[in-house]
């Protein structure tokens, strides 16, 4: 499976939280792979562009974009190309949220 590069900070804001304590400062736990088995992402488009011909590339079929991170390529993809919107049938995601306790707000990262 081919892996490209996605974007490294938000589109509009600063990002406001990590989950360095959660995931660790590589975002997997410090997890090592074997050196053979680790992907190196390519460089021939970015991660929005990837989706952008994969949707067009597929557009006869029902899409449905399985995120398991933020989900920033995904708006970029869509700001390059709004059209892409008409060929996803669904988006499923990992839920998150937002909550506020007496004095501060708390979020879940993923969303």
């Amino acid at each position: 499976m081919p892996v490209y590069a996605g974007c490294d900070r938000p589109l509009e804001k600063q990002a406001v939280a990590k989950a360095d304590d959660v995931h660790g400062v590589d975002g997997v736990g410090g997890l090592i792979l074997p050196f053979e088995r680790a992907a190196s992402a390519r460089m021939d488009m970015d991660a929005a562009d990837f989706i952008i011909k994969s949707i067009l590339d597929n557009k006869h079929d029902p899409i449905t974009l399985v995120v398991i991170g933020p989900m920033t390529n995904v708006a970029l993809a869509y700001q390059r190309d709004p059209s892409i919107t008409q060929h996803v049938k669904r988006i499923v995601t990992m839920g998150g949220g937002i909550w506020q306790s007496r004095w501060k707000y708390y979020t879940i990262i993923r969303i």
